[in-house]
């Protein structure tokens, strides 16, 4: 859920986005690796959580609201990240080619995720020296490694939240992809892909891809999103 701080251009009114195989497993493989093994406390934070549980009186450290410094998660992280390709625009249609994914310094949480604009505007400066490809839009993940797939399906929680959904895209970012990870298990139900969303299995995982754009009317249906991955 990245800080809206500067402006970035609106989206056109159709968008297409083609996403390569290895800019997808990178998400792919980031999105479990902070749901599954969340960072432990260190000792910085163990002092301060003993401190304040001092101030507090009370040992019911879970149930009660903790410090925002510490780094502290039953339910693994959100993480998030960049992403750099091509961009293509014809009337009435603007065409994103994903080719990259790099994950980005952040301030990571259970329910929420809040990146600078700073990441963003430095590699897309990096990029440009070296001559490759800039960034164009942005990327972010949803832990749901403890929730059913009945669930996940039912209350789509592969669906952009609504502060997913406010403010202003990061710098140089006209476009950001959600990518929810689930425990599969040895289910067979994946579900029905949208225009705007896409179901891949990779091992016991199942992993959600979903299109949207802050700023901009969130349709289900994805009438005005196509996503696509690469094989």
């Amino acid at each position: 859920m990245p800080l809206p701080i500067r402006h970035g251009r609106r989206a056109a009114a159709r968008v297409r986005v083609s996403v390569s195989a290895d800019a997808f497993h990178h998400m792919a493989m980031a999105a479990a690796e902070a749901a599954i093994a969340a960072p432990d406390l260190t000792r910085e934070s163990y002092r301060l959580l003993e401190a304040w549980n001092k101030e507090r009186g009370t040992t019911a450290i879970r149930r009660a609201k903790l410090p925002p410094s510490l780094v502290f998660s039953e339910t693994g992280h959100e993480t998030g990240g960049a992403l750099f390709g091509q961009i293509e625009r014809t009337a009435g249609v603007t065409e994103f080619h994903v080719g990259r994914a790099i994950t980005t310094s952040a301030i990571r949480s259970d329910d929420g995720l809040v990146q600078s604009d700073i990441s963003a505007s430095l590699l897309a400066d990096i990029a440009e020296a070296a001559g490759l490809p800039t960034v164009v839009g942005d990327f972010h993940t949803h832990p749901a490694v403890d929730t059913s797939l009945r669930e996940i399906e039912e209350q789509e929680l592969y669906s952009p939240s609504e502060i997913d959904l406010a403010g202003e895209n990061l710098p140089h970012c006209e476009f950001s992809l959600i990518v929810t990870v689930a425990w599969a298990g040895r289910s067979k139900r994946l579900g029905a892909d949208r225009p705007n969303l896409a179901r891949r299995r990779i091992g016991d995982f199942l992993f959600y891809m979903t299109a949207y754009a802050r700023g901009r009317r969130w349709s289900p249906a994805g009438e005005d999103f196509t996503l696509a991955i690469g094989g």
